[in-house]
């Protein structure tokens, strides 16, 4: 697994590894095999924070929900403004960090599994386009994304992380119902030319 940022964690700030111990059995369990969380958490005004990954063993999702961030993959570089997802396949060198005046507020979830390249197909992502989609500041993915974090708060229990790989599974598939909803909401804001 891409090791998550070491980035100090403020106060309510949340970061969970699942142990590889888990990983091992959630790889194995034919009810998550296909996609299944590796690490996750949550970073409030995340000052100071910057990753950069040559090597990139699993998936990562993050979604901004406050501030900014700047981070470059492959060939693109651009912002990471709040309401935005940014996909990060496995194998994809990238870089990011949070603004230096208003940096960024964000949840984020490492993900394996036999059919994770199905599901960054789903979310949209294509080779040589940007990682970054809007889907807005929803509070039901917010929900979400919390509701992955309490595995953390379950012990190692076997069921609270089956559970949590179908949570993540809907994550997902909620995500993109939502990137659908803001790219046909910004579609009926560009005004229309008849002509006379």
């Amino acid at each position: 697994m891409s090791a998550p940022s070491t980035w100090p964690l403020p106060t309510d700030g949340v970061r969970f590894l699942t142990p590889q111990f888990m990983l091992n059995k959630l790889a194995r369990h034919p009810l998550t095999r296909e996609c299944y969380p590796a690490a996750m958490g949550y970073y409030p005004q995340a000052r100071s924070h910057r990753v950069e990954r040559l090597r990139h063993d699993d998936n990562l999702m993050i979604y901004c929900v406050d501030g900014l961030g700047h981070a470059s993959a492959g060939g693109w570089s651009g912002r990471v403004t709040a309401g935005d997802i940014l996909l990060l396949p496995q194998g994809l060198d990238h870089s990011y960090r949070a603004d230096t005046s208003r940096p960024w507020t964000i949840y984020w979830v490492h993900y394996q599994g036999g059919g994770t390249a199905v599901f960054n197909q789903y979310l949209g992502y294509r080779e040589g386009r940007s990682p970054v989609t809007r889907v807005g500041v929803v509070p039901q993915l917010v929900a979400h994304y919390r509701g992955l974090l309490e595995v953390h708060r379950t012990g190692y229990n076997t069921r609270a992380f089956i559970n949590a790989a179908n949570q993540l599974r809907y994550l997902f598939t909620h995500t993109a119902l939502e990137m659908r909803r803001a790219r046909a909401s910004s579609m009926s804001l560009i005004p229309t030319t008849t002509g006379s």
